[in-house]
């Protein structure tokens, strides 16, 4: 079964309506809610709730780390799930981008994830994995950037990522233990690293399907996001806890509204 997953708690509570409303105007694929550390959402919301327990997480409940880590382990508190589009909860899906793709296929081989252009976290890669592992080095692509994704968005079937997302765990414990030290940006820089350091295969998609807040040349036309002329799929609101975001997102919901209000007048 393809599934749409996300992952909240009670200080994202705020955004989980919102984002459901936005992703079932688009789609009837099935939809599950990983709920954590006791958080108990509405029972009216049109999607599957899984309430999490903490047993088999490697770290406190307390940490983001916790929230995050989750994001590896979402096959196994979903069993009927083969691939997922896992986004999120601070991301608005403005288009349906995976009915006209085969994301869901392509992930079969590979992890299909956007590249993250936000210039600080991918720069210090490796100074901040060295003490680690002193071999590790970051890949280049072949225009000369980084192989550097962000896990905000991206798919993933169980055949081939199930195992490697429990290594990744394994990896991120260990990391800890060794240095004393947590990877900054908790999932994202440890996702990359284990995919650098193991070689696996990624497909890449358009910056336009995880669009980041920071990236320059945004603009709204005729109700639409638009980065670099191109329409934008999803925007994530990344940075700043679950109330922030919230006002991040209804501050956009709101220039798109009126946008497309002066448009049409």
């Amino acid at each position: 079964m393809d599934m749409i997953v996300t992952i909240c708690n009670t200080g994202y509570a705020g955004l989980l309506g919102p984002w459901l409303l936005a992703i079932r105007g688009l789609t009837k694929l099935p939809i599950s809610v990983l709920c954590l550390n006791g958080f108990t959402p509405n029972s009216s919301l049109d999607c599957q709730t899984i309430e999490v327990s903490a047993s088999g997480n490697p770290f406190p409940s307390d940490l983001p780390d916790h929230a995050c880590a989750e994001k590896l382990r979402l096959f196994e508190h979903l069993p009927e799930a083969d691939r997922v589009l896992f986004l999120d909860l601070d991301v608005l899906v403005l288009r349906n981008f995976w009915d006209q793709n085969p994301f869901f296929n392509l992930c079969e081989g590979s992890m299909v994830i956007v590249p993250d252009l936000f210039v600080g976290y991918k720069e210090k890669m490796e100074e901040e994995f060295r003490p680690y592992d002193p071999e590790f080095r970051m890949r280049r692509t072949s225009d000369g950037g980084y192989h550097y994704f962000n896990t905000g968005v991206f798919f993933a079937s169980r055949n081939s990522h199930a195992n490697w997302f429990h290594h990744f765990l394994i990896v991120w414990r260990d990391y800890i233990a060794v240095t004393g030290n947590r990877p900054s940006i908790f999932d994202q820089n440890m996702i990359n690293y284990c995919l650098t350091r193991y070689q696996l295969p990624v497909t890449t998609m358009p910056t336009t399907h995880n669009c980041l807040r920071q990236y320059e040349k945004q603009t709204v036309s005729a109700g639409k996001l638009w980065l670099n002329g191109q329409e934008v799929c999803a925007y994530h609101f990344n940075g700043g806890d679950g109330i922030k975001k919230l006002e991040r997102w209804q501050s956009m919901l709101a220039e798109l509204v009126v946008n497309n209000g002066s448009a049409e007048s």
